[in-house]
């Protein structure tokens, strides 16, 4: 599956893309429960960036659940603790892009 977006210029970067060994991507829903992957593709040359879990209708359901039961605690938080939280999460990224990338 590539997706491409309608009026938007692809993003180029320096770096060199992650081999197609690299371990597919994981989010807070966890790995495809059916353990396939799809390929993203650079839409400039077709290269293989990187395989991503191909999550369906379990993976979401999950992901909404644990949004769900989040939540609560989040409400509880001011703006600046909000922030805050963001903040160090942008951090921790920054931190860590070649890993990320």
């Amino acid at each position: 599956m590539i997706i491409f977006i309608k009026n938007r210029k692809p993003m180029i970067s320096s770096k060199t893309p992650p081999s197609s060994k690299t371990k597919p991507s994981s989010t807070a829903a966890g790995d495809a429960e059916n353990g396939k992957t799809y390929p993203i593709l650079n839409p400039a040359n077709g290269a293989l960036i990187t395989e991503v879990p191909d999550m369906g209708a379990i993976e979401t359901k999950r992901a909404i659940e644990a949004a769900n039961a989040a939540l609560p605690e989040w409400n509880t938080k001011t703006a600046g603790e909000r922030a805050a939280i963001l903040r160090r999460w942008y951090e921790l990224q920054m931190a860590n892009v070649d890993d990320l990338t």
